[in-house]
């Protein structure tokens, strides 16, 4: 009865076991790339000084203070006056963010990346995979283009990730999977 309320096939007690441990796995894969993509990305901004146009970091600021306005009003904190969020808030992340755009695309244009269809089509598959109907989640994402553009910008990145372990020196560190994920959440609440 218990594996039958989770909606596991069978509803048999291995079919759930099999179904979290398939999730977990999921979980511990999404959770290593987003730490590894954190630790290159965290690098490439250590070890590269770049001047960076104050235009573009005001630009950042503008988009980071709309992006928390629009939460605050998904958050029923409606009619939120933006200009309660000064500049210095967003500041240090903006110019993050700015420095790492400006590497990344330095870093596809001069190496000549592109995005990897097969790839994009990959990640859509394993998102799609966490839902029932997974045929109609891939056809959603392929016919919204935000969405789809959201995807190949991601799979881009993993290709810079990709790119840049290639060229450097990288140890493992064993980790225990309840450490991994906390770690994982930690660094996607820092973004």
């Amino acid at each position: 009865e218990f594996a039958a309320k989770f909606g596991v096939g069978d509803g048999t007690v291995e079919s759930f076991k099999t179904e979290v441990t398939k999730n977990m796995q999921r979980e511990l894969k999404q959770a290593t790339g987003r730490l590894v993509k954190q630790a290159v990305m965290d690098q490439l901004v250590e070890n590269n000084e770049i001047q960076i146009p104050a235009a573009m970091i005001t630009s950042e600021i503008d988009q980071l203070r709309e992006q928390m306005v629009q939460q605050f009003s998904q958050g029923g904190q409606g009619g939120f006056d933006k200009s309660m969020l000064p500049d210095d808030l967003f500041q240090d992340r903006a110019e993050r963010r700015v420095k790492l755009g400006l590497l990344v695309r330095s870093i596809v244009s001069g190496q000549e990346i592109s995005v990897d269809a097969d790839s994009v089509k990959a990640e859509i598959d394993e998102i799609a995979s966490t839902y029932e109907q997974p045929e109609d989640v891939v056809n959603y994402y392929y016919g919204n283009q935000q969405l789809l553009q959201s995807v190949e910008g991601k799979v881009l990145e993993d290709q810079v990730v990709e790119y840049v372990l290639s060229q450097a020196s990288v140890s493992d560190a064993e980790m225990a999977y309840e450490d991994i994920v906390q770690k994982a959440q930690a660094a996607a609440q820092q973004q």
